[in-house]
């Protein structure tokens, strides 16, 4: 499944509407990011290879900050991540391991 598919895939599941734009850029420290006064998702370009399910992950991560509004990482961030994961069918666990690994090669 291509990025802008499962971008509107998890929209769909966390309630975000209007237009939320994607950018693929070679971060050396990060998985993504969100400008959420633009709406900008912004995901690292060497973590897509990884697999759907960690492409579905950073999305999630980060529209949930989008729809939380916030940058923070506490207890409702949190079990809005175990919520929609399991919706969606992802191993936050397993997703975060690999990201790691990457990272850090």
């Amino acid at each position: 499944m291509e990025v802008k598919a499962i971008l509107e895939e998890v929209k769909a599941v966390v309630g975000i509407y209007g237009e939320v734009k994607i950018e693929i850029k070679p971060y050396k420290t990060r998985g993504a990011s969100i400008d959420l006064r633009r709406r900008v998702l912004t995901i690292n370009s060497h973590l897509l290879d990884l697999g759907e399910d960690v492409v579905k992950y950073l999305v999630l991560h980060e529209l949930v900050h989008l729809k939380l509004q916030t940058r923070h990482h506490d207890v409702e961030f949190q079990a809005l991540m175990r919520q929609y994961a399991k919706v969606l069918g992802i191993d936050l666990a397993e997703c975060q391991h690999k990201i790691v690994r990457r990272l850090l090669e």
